[in-house]
């Protein structure tokens, strides 16, 4: 994809995203998912480098799809299940009515999923930082998104309770205990992307 597409791309992720993550934290059924989730903390976040690798592995596979859902929770922050039911038709006219994005017409979207998640399980040996024993997901892409979101507010002079409520709201949950447990890299002392070159919030 070019530079232009990726810039498109992201930008109506992004709103489609906070469309669609509005109140998604209201039911009970979310609800519970997070309190659950309250005392996890592990660090599940992709250095850039481990980013860049598979990137590189999707290129040589032909798959400009992964490379494109890879990104868009890299710099966007979306789970797997909003990027597969992403229809782009009203911005980008990319497909075509009711057809989404990432899934190939006549495949189930679960399907698709778990085939984006074999393909990161398969090649995540040849792409995870040396020693590094993180759980190494789709999902941990969000964290990664999170805890540099929260880098670039810190570097801007927020405050950390500033910085943690503007990345609550932006993934959607609005939850201080939720969103440390997605700041995990940042809490021990182990930032997730050091180099500055992960996702900001305008993107």
């Amino acid at each position: 994809m070019s530079t232009n597409h990726y810039i498109n791309l992201l930008a109506q992720a992004e709103k489609l995203y906070r469309h669609n993550r509005q109140g998604s934290y209201k039911t009970k059924e979310r609800y519970f998912e997070a309190y659950k989730r309250k005392f996890g903390g592990i660090d599940r976040s992709w250095s850039h480098a481990e980013f860049s690798r598979m990137i590189g592995e999707c290129w040589k596979t032909g798959r400009g799809d992964y490379e494109a859902c890879i990104v868009i929770a890299y710099y966007a922050g979306l789970r797997l299940h909003e990027v597969m039911r992403i229809e782009f038709e009203k911005f980008l006219r990319l497909t075509s009515p009711g057809h989404k994005l990432f899934v190939p017409q006549g495949k189930q979207t679960h399907i698709a999923k778990t085939e984006l998640q074999n393909f990161i399980n398969k090649h995540r040996k040849l792409v995870q930082d040396p020693g590094s024993t993180k759980p190494m997901t789709y999902h941990g892409l969000r964290h990664t998104c999170a805890a540099n979101w929260y880098q670039k507010m810190i570097a801007e002079g927020k405050t950390e309770y500033e910085a943690r409520k503007q990345v609550s709201q932006w993934l959607g949950h609005e939850r201080d205990d939720v969103t440390r447990i997605y700041l995990a890299s940042i809490e021990s002392g182990n930032p997730s992307d050091s180099d500055g070159k992960g996702g900001d919030g305008n993107v």
